[in-house]
């Protein structure tokens, strides 16, 4: 092993498909020896490790040349001095690697940006480092991963979204406290089984927690479910991997959790929760049949199994001159989308319609008041402001794993679900210390606040504010979601509709993509107006009316034919006869066009029992 001048007392040794470097010396180094290797050599080693021999092994981070291994499956540099794992390369080349192990190092951040690109990686080994959290996306696809072992780290916190790893998860040795969801992972469309066995074995500590974390990952609907049990699965295995490690009592804040033990518990320890102060008291009973967690603790809050607030009261009461508290405001709007999520079906009132023009009106002012660099993303929103003098060109939102949004400001990003683009013309008349601010919207709100509720709005709402002294060029970028029997349009937002007055529309088909231009900037989306059909609700009216017309047409038919036959004896009778039949036939197709503007014009979400009589 060469550290760039002279070589380190490190022995070479290749066994079949196995390179291992065994090194006497703790001399760092930055570069493997294996330049002198043939590439028929390198493609056959499948397993790789460096170790020292009575200390640490030399490597402070992982060499650039190792990418020369490109069909690797093992990497092993435990036992090592590494800090950052990656230096001067994303090592994206060890494409194929399945197992990794960096235990006992001294890293304190995961390895995001290399980790997540492993796309087979099956184990990762990270005990005995200096890590005080696990971040979401370190994984390219959690479901893939079979064992995690970060044993003996500083973490505090267990993420319960790791339950979706299939064999082990070792968190052992680690003072963990509460269960939390610090990245807003939803796992309401979970339906795989979870983890097989969790561990969390010395933490010295007692894990408190209660009914909230339904809520935080948006699992209501397991406290009336039978199957798919997802939390409930993972805190009995919690609580059977590691005997005397949850805090339950008496409490009724875990209510839920609790009555799911009992009903499983074929041993009945559960039936009658002893409580202190009165042994005779039925915990149901005591209870009341519900829980009373404090909903204060979900955070975040996907769904609700109490009522809240109403959403526009912590919207509206932000000071749209106070941008220090820009990350409390995020955050209300982040858990707002979620909330709405869980209503989508509701009607939408002329009322509704209003609260949410005028919330929408209050966001837009307020992002307009930014006069600071910020960088701050919640999921479905993300804000980034910044000067003249360290210019951002385009802002990015990415679907990681179908369940968490990222954003980036790269310029060429193909994973992206959306993008905004800003040309460098329109800033360069911009003073120093102008501000530009690029966001991302929730489209929910949107929804609620346009008028026009047969549009179907199919990206996120993108955003640009620029000074008023600047020119505006703006170009954006959607994903098609693949829709039919409609037309996209490009359009941005008026107060309580949509407006594609000086934005022009293009797709490129070849990559799914929409492609939007506007010369102005305020808040954008991509917009699908369906074909006009026929509502089920007037195809039995149509066809009678159809029927009729038939009928009343073969009536003036047969009517003229005899009129014609005996013209000299025509009568007041058969006069009357005939201009009535006339009459209710066009009367009859003046109903069924009627009824087809009427199918066309009403409301998506409009009550169906209110368009029936109106017809009528």
């Amino acid at each position: 092993v060469s550290n760039g001048q002279s070589r380190a007392p490190c022995t070479r040794n290749i066994n079949d498909q196995t390179m291992e470097f065994v090194c006497s010396s703790p001399t760092t180094i930055e570069k493997l020896d294996i330049d002198d290797l043939a590439d028929s050599i390198l493609n056959g080693i499948r397993n790789f490790q460096v170790i020292g021999v009575g200390f640490r092994g030399p490597l402070t981070f992982i060499p650039d040349n190792i990418c020369r291994l490109t069909e690797l499956r093992y990497l092993n540099v435990s036992k090592n001095q590494i800090t950052n794992v990656v230096l001067n390369s994303s090592l994206s080349c060890l494409y194929k690697l399945e197992i990794f192990d960096m235990s006992d190092n001294f890293i304190s951040e995961v390895p995001v940006q290399w980790i997540s690109q492993l796309s087979r990686l099956k184990s990762i080994y990270l005990s005995n480092n200096n890590l005080t959290s696990i971040p979401y996306r370190m994984f390219y696809d959690i479901s893939y991963i079979e064992n995690l072992d970060v044993s003996s780290n500083h973490l505090t916190t267990f993420e319960l979204w790791l339950i979706q790893i299939k064999n082990v998860i070792n968190y052992s040795n680690n003072q963990v406290i509460r269960f939390t969801n610090n990245y807003n992972v939803d796992l309401s469309n979970y339906q795989s089984d979870i983890t097989q066995q969790i561990l969390l074995r010395n933490t010295q500590t007692k894990i408190n927690f209660d009914d909230s974390i339904f809520e935080m990952y948006n699992r209501c609907v397991e406290i009336n479910s039978i199957n798919n049990r997802i939390l409930m699965k993972a805190i009995k295995t919690i609580h059977e991997n590691n005997l005397g490690l949850l805090n339950w009592n008496c409490s009724c804040e875990r209510y839920y959790l609790q009555q799911y033990i009992v009903s499983i518990d074929s041993t009945n320890n559960f039936t009658t929760w002893s409580c202190d102060q009165d042994q005779t008291i039925i915990y149901s009973k005591k209870c009341n049949n519900e829980s009373s967690f404090n909903s204060t603790n979900s955070n975040p809050r996907l769904c609700e199994l109490k009522q809240s607030k109403p959403l526009s009261k912590p919207l509206l009461t932000f000071n749209l001159s106070d941008t220090t508290v820009i990350d409390d405001f995020a955050e209300v709007i982040d858990q707002s989308n979620n909330k709405l999520s869980q209503t989508s079906d509701q009607p939408v009132t002329e009322i509704i319609q209003e609260n949410f023009q005028k919330i929408i009106y209050y966001i837009e002012r307020y992002l307009e008041s930014i006069n600071t660099t910020i960088n701050i993303s919640k999921n479905s929103i993300g804000i980034l402001s910044t000067l003249k003098t360290n210019p951002i060109y385009s802002y990015s939102q990415i679907n990681h794993n179908n369940s968490f949004l990222h954003y980036s400001t790269e310029t060429t990003n193909t994973n992206s679900i959306a993008s905004i683009s800003i040309y460098p013309i329109s800033i360069e008349n911009l003073s120093k210390t102008d501000i530009y601010t690029f966001y991302y919207l929730p489209s929910s709100l949107f929804r609620y606040a346009q008028k026009d509720q047969n549009i179907i709005i199919v990206s996120p709402i993108v955003g640009l504010h620029l000074p008023n002294n600047a020119p505006r060029f703006i170009y954006m970028s959607f994903i098609d979601n693949e829709l039919s029997s409609g037309k996209y349009s490009c359009a941005f937002w008026q107060y309580d509709r949509w407006n594609n007055t000086g934005c022009s529309y293009s797709l490129d088909s070849n990559l799914k993509r929409h492609f939007c231009f506007c010369n102005h900037t305020t808040s954008f989306a991509l917009i699908f107006i369906p074909h006009k059909t026929l509502r089920s609700i007037m195809i039995p009216g149509i066809i009678l009316t159809l029927l009729s017309i038939v009928c009343f047409s073969i009536s003036i038919i047969l009517s003229i034919h005899r009129q014609t036959k005996s013209f000299r004896h025509l009568s007041i009778t058969n006069i009357f006869s005939l201009s009535n039949s006339i009459i209710l036939f066009t009367l009859l197709t003046v109903i069924l066009i009627r009824a087809y503007k009427s199918s066309n014009t009403e409301s998506i979400n409009q009550d169906k029992c209110s368009i029936l009589p109106r017809n009528l």
